[in-house]
């Protein structure tokens, strides 16, 4: 693939006028009702909690306030008060450019909506976007960061075109070994990772409902997988659509750092919590990210020359491309 040109804005943008949501939450079950605000810049995007007291209501979209990562990520703020399941909703916030929003939501989970973020795309879209005049911001991979967790692994290096290559292996025919690569350049986001729902296998099903999991969860809202099929009448969306929701999570969870990301993240059987442990890597490392605006991102890309040299030497890269199998 050829590489492409991104599209570094210059400026924070946030929405045109405020988007509504309601729906149930994939684990609590619960129904809320979500409005996405127009936020000042500098805002960074904030949840508010709007059933319980005010003071305590603010919950910020940040990489230091994971709480839980368990199945999704969840917030939380230093009152306790928490929002669960954010990563599709961050995810799609970023592919639709909004740096800044106050999402009000009345109660402790995001809408699952399709399992997907392209609901959240669609309403976004339909707004549109507006330019603020604070200059946006970017985190730069200056070095390769590798962590494993596990039989997981993750890796971030320098890469001028934002980017994830993901790849899961599972026990069950219906998943199996399944490898995606994205540039997250314009319109990629929207036509490769958006509308890849979440799934799950029938077998886990009662034990995560006993613990207090997936008691929203449906085939309206997740691809459900028994015994090598998919049980969803209507199919899949894409062939790899298992992976592709994997690396739509990574997606969202990257949008933690709290500004945008430009460099390229290899994962290998993921996770929330792989996910969250990159980010702590990543800016625990010294020197591993700077931050520039999008006129030193223009100069930083033409000094790292071709790509395909950047990867080579990284040993983890091994487990991206090798399809053995696990009893995962």
């Amino acid at each position: 693939m050829p590489q492409q040109t991104p599209n570094f804005q210059t400026h924070e943008r946030t929405l045109s006028r405020p988007v509504h949501f309601v729906g149930i939450g994939l684990h609590s079950g619960r129904s809320a009702a979500m409005v996405i605000h127009p936020a000042p810049s500098g805002t960074g995007i904030q949840f508010e909690r709007t059933d319980v007291a005010r003071g305590k209501r603010i919950v910020q979209a940040h990489w230091s306030n994971v709480s839980d990562t368990r199945l999704c990520t969840v917030l939380s703020n230093p009152m306790g008060v928490s929002v669960a399941t954010v990563e599709h909703l961050m995810a799609a916030l970023g592919g639709c450019g909004v740096d800044n929003a106050v999402v009000q939501i009345s109660g402790p989970e995001v809408p699952a909506v399709d399992g997907s973020a392209m609901p959240f795309v669609r309403m976004l879209e339909s707004v549109g976007t507006r330019a603020q005049s604070r200059p946006r911001h970017y985190a730069v991979v200056r070095r390769t960061i590798e962590i494993s967790i596990g039989d997981s692994y993750a890796v971030a290096m320098p890469d001028p075109v934002p980017g994830v290559t993901v790849s899961i292996d599972f026990a069950d025919r219906a998943v199996g070994y399944q490898k995606c690569r994205v540039e997250l350049t314009p319109g990629a986001f929207h036509s490769g990772l958006a509308s890849a729902r979440t799934f799950g296998f029938l077998t886990d099903i009662q034990p995560m409902r006993a613990s207090g999991r997936a008691l929203g969860a449906t085939l309206d809202n997740t691809v459900l997988v028994n015994r090598g099929s998919v049980v969803n009448p209507e199919g899949l969306r894409f062939a790899d659509e298992f992976v592709r929701h994997k690396a739509l999570d990574l997606v969202g969870d990257m949008s933690l750092l709290g500004v945008r990301f430009v460099g390229h993240v290899l994962t290998h059987r993921p996770s929330h919590r792989l996910n969250s442990a990159l980010l702590v890597a990543m800016l625990s490392e010294q020197n591993a990210l700077d931050y520039m605006s999008a006129a030193e991102l223009s100069g930083y890309a033409g000094t790292l020359g071709r790509r395909s040299n950047l990867r080579r030497g990284v040993h983890t890269l091994a487990a991206l491309v090798n399809p053995a199998r696990s009893d995962r």
